[in-house]
């Protein structure tokens, strides 16, 4: 069996770094991780596992999506030194594994020096407006001369990488996968809608514009007896979106109906213990994690269209898709689900079953497996 090194730049928990944690903590122990910055995805990985930091430069890991090409010019020596210091721990591996864009660099280059093989997982959709032409060109220079595979979270994810120029037949999905325990099926078979108490939506997710938080709160404007959970923290320089959401808060008199809890461990008894949980992005989303957490807690799931999540949702049957950025489609879909409790129970049964059967971390970890065998050292 290949042993394979993860490497991710950043030890912040996003989206990236919970697929990494979940898919090494249930790998074999000749899987390793090598984070780029500290933070408490290093402390989620399991100690049956190497897990280590080797530290970039800030102007490496202070480089965003848009930078222009003085600030990635200027970032270039430090990408080789750390490259360099990358590739002397790959020689104890048979396969470089990149899971975020900024590794991706760093790996491909690790790769080079090494000789190993390299696969990137990718977690954007990078046609993205978010990224700037450089950096797409960038990206598919160096899938082309240093990737084997290119595994795409999603459909959406995959499609948006061969629009841009990256070559198909090194293309491929790997989903995330999850958990999902006797405790959650239970779950999901006996969660109802209790007639006349005050119902609570919960949104999951990192606070940032994007992400649509300002959505939900115009919804709840519309809506009588709900309240809501919002749960994350802002990352990335969104602090000023969080004020502005309180300062939302306040002007629509929602103050008691509206909970901000900060960054909590507790995400999976949170959604359970909700009515509806709901999803805002007001883009597409590569994947959509939350989407299937929320399956998985048995808690039917009000998500919007668009991206990987159109994928993870089949309409009315397993979810219900909202279009992006419309409070009053979001308040009627939330309140269908209310006065409904034939479908409320169904969403609830169905979005488990989905879950279980599509995105189990056995089946990511038999997908990646296939990957691995394809490769030659």
């Amino acid at each position: 069996m290949k042993s394979v090194l993860f490497v991710n730049h950043t030890g912040q928990k996003g989206g990236a770094e919970l697929f990494l944690v979940d898919l090494i903590n249930h790998a074999p122990t000749n899987w390793a991780a090598c984070f780029l910055s500290p933070g408490p995805a290093v402390d989620s990985i399991s100690k049956d596992h190497e897990c280590f930091v080797l530290p970039a430069e800030s102007d490496l890991l202070s480089i965003k999506r848009e930078s222009s090409f003085l600030l990635q010019f200027l970032a270039l020596f430090s990408l080789i030194k750390l490259s360099w210091n990358l590739s002397r721990v790959c020689s104890k591996y048979d396969v470089i594994c990149a899971n975020s864009q900024k590794s991706l660099f760093v790996a491909g280059l690790a790769s080079f020096f090494s000789r190993k093989p390299l696969v990137w997982i990718l977690h954007d959709i990078i046609t993205d407006p978010a990224f700037s032409r450089l950096n797409r060109k960038a990206i598919i220079a160096f899938t082309y001369l240093f990737c084997s595979k290119v595994l795409a979270n999603s459909q959406a994810s995959k499609e948006a990488f061969i629009a841009s120029g990256g070559q198909e037949k090194k293309a491929g999905i790997i989903y995330n996968g999850f958990y999902v325990g006797e405790e959650e099926e239970d779950r999901a078979l006996t969660k109802t809608l209790c007639p006349g108490k005050v119902a609570t939506v919960g949104l999951f997710s990192r606070i940032s514009h994007w992400k649509g938080q300002h959505v939900l709160l115009a919804a709840l404007s519309q809506l009588k007896d709900v309240n809501a959970i919002i749960v994350g923290a802002p990352l990335f320089g969104e602090e000023a979106y969080a004020e502005e959401l309180r300062d939302m808060v306040d002007k629509l008199q929602l103050n008691d109906r509206v909970q901000f809890l900060g960054f909590r461990n507790d995400v999976k008894e949170l959604m359970k213990s909700v009515d509806i949980v709901v999803h805002t992005s007001i883009a597409a989303e590569p994947f959509g994690r939350v989407v299937v957490e929320g399956m998985i807690s048995g808690t039917p799931v009000v998500a919007t269209k668009g991206g990987g999540v159109t994928e993870i949702i089949r309409e009315g049957e397993t979810g219900i898709l909202v279009p992006p950025n419309e409070p009053d489609a979001l308040a009627s879909a939330i309140q269908t689900l209310l006065n409904n409790p034939d479908l409320y129970g169904r969403l609830s049964r169905n979005g488990l079953q989905e879950a279980r059967d599509t995105y189990s971390i056995n089946n990511t970890l038999h997908s990646f497996q296939n990957v691995l065998d394809t490769l030659e050292n």
